[in-house]
C-alpha cells in the first residue's frame, strides 16, 4: 500500500510517495537494534557471573533473529565460558566460523583461560597476539590502548593475565 506525503522543502511543498514496507523495514531495524542492545547487556552479565551455558543460548538468539553478533558479543560469551574449557572452545570455534576476527580482548581471554589450564604454549601465543594488536592500534600511545583493553577485560570479570603483566 502506498501513501502520499506532503513535505515542505526550502519553502516549497512537494509530494512524495512512501510505502508501508519502508515503515515496516524501519520498525524492524529499530527492533533489531533493541535486541542487539539487550543481548549485549545480557552477555556482559553472563560474563561477570560465569554463566557459560546461558551465554551460548543468548548467542543463539542472534541466529534466530538473523542478526550477526560482533566480536564484543563473542568476547562476553568467551568470558562467560572461562570455567568450561569445552564450551569455551566451542564458542571460539563458532566465532571463527562466523568470520568474526578475534581482537586483543579475545586473545586476553584466551590467555586467561590458557593460564588456568596451564597451557603455557597457548597462553604465550595469545599474549603475543595481544602485543601485536596493541602495537598496531596504538602507534602513538600504546599505554592508553592497553588500558582500554584491560578495562574491557575487567568489565567481563576477567583478571589481567599474568603473562601480559610480565
Amino acid at each position: 500500500m502506498q501513501r502520499s506525503v506532503m513535505r515542505r522543502t526550502r519553502g516549497e511543498m512537494t509530494m512524495s510517495t512512501t510505502t508501508e514496507s519502508n515503515a515496516e523495514e524501519e520498525e524492524k531495524k529499530r527492533e533489531n537494534e533493541r535486541r542487539i542492545s539487550k543481548y549485549a547487556e545480557l552477555l556482559v552479565e553472563t560474563a561477570r557471573t560465569g554463566m557459560g551455558q546461558e551465554s551460548v543460548k543468548i548467542l543463539s538468539l542472534f541466529k534466530v533473529h538473523e542478526l550477526k553478533p560482533s566480536v564484543e558479543h563473542y568476547n562476553a560469551a568467551l568470558a562467560a565460558c572461562r570455567e568450561d574449557h569445552g564450551l569455551f572452545t566451542t564458542v571460539f570455534k563458532q566465532m571463527k566460523e562466523g568470520e568474526i576476527q578475534p581482537n586483543a580482548v579475545s586473545h586476553c581471554i584466551v590467555n586467561h583461560v590458557s593460564e588456568k589450564k596451564k597451557d603455557w604454549s597457548l597462553a604465550k601465543s595469545a599474549a603475543g597476539k595481544v602485543a601485536e594488536w596493541v602495537k598496531k592500534k596504538g602507534s602513538q600511545n600504546r599505554m592508553s590502548v592497553f588500558r582500554g583493553m584491560y578495562d574491557d577485560v575487567k568489565t567481563l570479570g576477567i583478571a589481567a593475565p599474568t603473562l601480559l603483566m610480565s
